[in-house]
């Protein structure tokens, strides 16, 4: 499950972002390496509970800082 979350993750990610999917990793920090500011990563995670029929906690977004933390917390919340 972890690895189908991730690249859910990506595929939004690169869609929302216009990013080189190829270019994601479970390192890549979001707002250091692709530039996210805050409006931009709040977009993000609106899609994000679309995408998932979640509700996604700001604070705990706030300490996310990777692809691979923010899908390793959804994996926990929606198991």
């Amino acid at each position: 499950m972890e690895i189908v979350m991730f690249e859910k993750l990506k595929a939004l990610l690169a869609k929302q972002l216009k990013i080189d999917p190829e270019k994601i990793t479970r390192e890549s920090n979001i707002r250091r390496d692709f530039d996210v500011n805050s409006i931009e990563l709040a977009e993000f995670v609106l899609s994000l509970e679309d995408e998932f029929d979640c509700e996604i906690d700001d604070r705990a977004v706030s300490k996310l800082a990777t692809v691979g933390e923010i899908a390793d917390y959804l994996e926990r919340e929606l198991s």
